[in-house]
């Protein structure tokens, strides 16, 4: 296992939460939740184990009930959350699962992060995940069947307009294999590699890693070619 203090140690800011570029500041990017869920997602598959960062993570996005961080201190402390996104609730989700395999009752469904069905189907789903029952395990399917399809819908396209310009979409597909793999959706996951490998776009997994991320150096680059180099 790579010493954290010599290989990983300059991705991550103050708070333990891990951006785009090296020595980042708290502020570098807004997505920090997001990008450490999917470093948290590689580590545990590359070393069988939980990185100590985890718990740190968690506590700086989620420190109280009701208080969501994009990244630690804002500068702005009256706003601190007003770059939290549904993609960094959908980070902090996967933070707690991946930590304690559950998740917790503070954590609110319905909060101004959560606009679209779909979240709001997959964050319920993820609460249900603690009851047993046959009736249970209908209500969970259910409330899988629209963020699935949002997850295969997502795979599928390759394109999105962001600014005015049309650039590759691999945002969602990470967000998709994220939840997938944190949540256990094997056939969620397996439909999405069939769209991905239909559209002949997309090669790997760590193709699209690679896209995303652009630094070679970056982390979750270099686990995910190692774990993700396999075609589609």
């Amino acid at each position: 296992m790579p010493k954290l203090n010599k290989v990983y140690s300059e991705w991550f800011d103050a708070m333990k939460l891990i951006h785009l570029d090296k020595n980042p500041d708290i502020t570098n990017s807004e997505n920090g939740p997001l990008f450490s869920a999917e470093f948290h997602m590689l580590w545990k598959q590359m070393y069988g184990k939980s990185h100590p960062y985890l718990s740190d993570a968690i506590g700086t996005v989620n420190p109280r009930k009701g208080q969501y961080n994009p990244s630690g201190e804002w500068i702005d402390k009256d706003s601190r959350d007003a770059h939290f996104s549904h993609d960094n609730m959908t980070g902090l989700y996967c933070l707690y699962y991946q930590r304690f395999q559950h998740i917790p009752s503070h954590l609110d469904v319905m909060t101004k992060y959560v606009k679209h069905p779909r979240d709001l189907c997959f964050f319920t789903y993820c609460h249900m995940l603690k009851y047993d029952g046959f009736m249970m395990w209908v209500i969970k399917h259910l409330l899988l069947v629209i963020p699935s399809l949002a997850m295969i819908v997502s795979c599928w396209q390759l394109y999105k307009v962001r600014n005015g310009n049309k650039i590759l979409k691999t945002d969602g597909k990470l967000m998709a294999l994220l939840r997938c793999k944190t949540f256990g959706l094997k056939k969620t996951l397996w439909c999405c590699e069939k769209a991905l490998k239909m559209r002949k776009k997309w090669k790997s997994w760590s193709q699209i890693f690679g896209i995303y991320f652009r630094r070679s150096d970056h982390p979750i680059n270099q686990m995910a070619c190692k774990i993700y180099y396999r075609e589609f």
